[in-house]
C-alpha cells in the first residue's frame, strides 16, 4: 500500500521560505515513493521548480478547500501524513499523523480557550524552523516543538574563481510581517556611495507575488535606487540565484530590523 501525504500552505501564491520549507518535504516524500498532494496548483509549482531547484514530479494539487472546508472531514482521513504551515492559528488534523509548522514566532495568538486544547492534542508534532522561533510558540501555545532547519542545497553552491564587488540580499519584495527591509540596505548603500564608495553594486534578489509594476513596495525601492549601482532581480530562476551567490563578496540582510521581536 503506497503510503499518502497533504501538505498545506494557507500562502501558495507566496513562495517564499515557508514554501521552500514544504516543497522540500514534498520531494523527499515523493523520493521515497509517497503519494503527495499540496495546495499549490499547476501554475505555481512550474515557478516553484525554478526558483528552487525541485523537480516535483507527480506532486499532485489538493484545492484548499478540501482541507479547510466541511469537506476536510471527508478528506483528512485519507492520508498517512498532513503537514500544516500555520499562519498563526490553530487547525483541525485528522490524518493519522498531525504535523504543524511554525514559520514565524507568532505572538498574541494562542488562544488557550477548550477548542484549540482540543485541537492542539490532535496533533502529533510541532516544527519550527528555529529556536528562536521555537521560543516563542512553546510559550505562545503550551507546546514542545522540534526545530528543523530550513532545507539549503550546500551541494549546489560553490564561490566563482573570479569575486565581483558586488554585495547580495536576498527576500521577497513584500511590505508585510515578515518584511525584509530592503528600504534599509538601499538607503544605507546609497549613503556609503554617496560617502565615496566606489566599483560597488547592491543586487536585491526576491519574488513578487504581484506583478512588478504593480507591487507598490518594489516600485517604491526602484525608485529609490534610481541612480545608483543597485540591481533587482525579481522572481529569478535557481540559475540566476546561484550565480549571484557566487560572484558576491559580501550577503547582507536587515530582516526585522526595528521591529521589536
Amino acid at each position: 500500500m503506497i503510503n499518502r501525504a497533504a501538505l498545506y500552505t494557507p500562502y501558495p501564491d507566496t513562495l517564499g521560505g515557508g514554501e521552500r520549507y514544504l516543497l522540500s518535504l514534498a520531494q523527499i516524500l515523493l523520493d521515497s515513493g509517497w503519494r503527495v498532494e499540496s495546495t499549490l496548483d499547476e501554475g505555481n509549482l512550474i515557478k516553484a521548480r525554478s526558483r528552487f531547484n525541485l523537480p516535483l514530479k507527480d506532486l499532485n494539487f489538493i484545492p484548499q478547500e478540501y482541507l479547510i472546508g466541511k469537506q476536510k472531514l471527508f478528506y483528512h482521513h485519507r492520508y498517512d501524513l498532513l503537514f500544516w504551515v500555520s499562519d498563526g492559528s490553530i487547525p483541525t488534523m485528522m490524518a493519522k499523523k498531525n504535523w504543524l509548522h511554525f514559520q514565524v514566532p507568532f505572538h498574541g495568538k494562542g488562544e488557550r480557550g477548550l477548542f484549540n486544547i482540543m485541537k492542539l492534542k490532535m496533533i502529533d508534532k510541532f516544527i519550527c524552523n528555529s529556536f528562536f522561533t521555537k521560543s516563542f510558540i512553546d510559550q505562545e501555545y503550551g507546546v514542545t516543538s522540534e526545530v528543523w532547519y530550513p532545507p539549503v542545497a550546500i551541494e549546489e553552491f560553490s564561490p566563482a574563481a573570479q569575486k565581483t564587488n558586488s554585495i547580495v540580499a536576498v527576500g521577497r519584495f513584500e511590505n508585510t510581517m515578515n518584511v525584509k527591509r530592503q528600504d534599509v540596505l538601499v538607503t544605507v548603500f546609497k549613503k556609503l556611495v554617496d560617502d565615496g564608495l566606489k566599483k560597488w553594486q547592491l543586487v536585491l534578489i526576491g519574488g513578487s507575488q504581484s506583478l512588478e509594476k504593480e507591487n507598490t513596495f518594489l516600485q517604491t525601492l526602484k525608485q529609490s535606487a534610481f541612480g545608483y549601482p543597485i540591481k533587482f532581480l525579481v522572481n529569478a530562476p535557481f540559475s540566476d540565484l546561484k550565480k549571484t551567490y557566487s560572484q558576491a563578496k559580501i550577503f547582507w540582510h536587515a530582516a526585522g530590523f526595528g521591529f521589536d521581536e
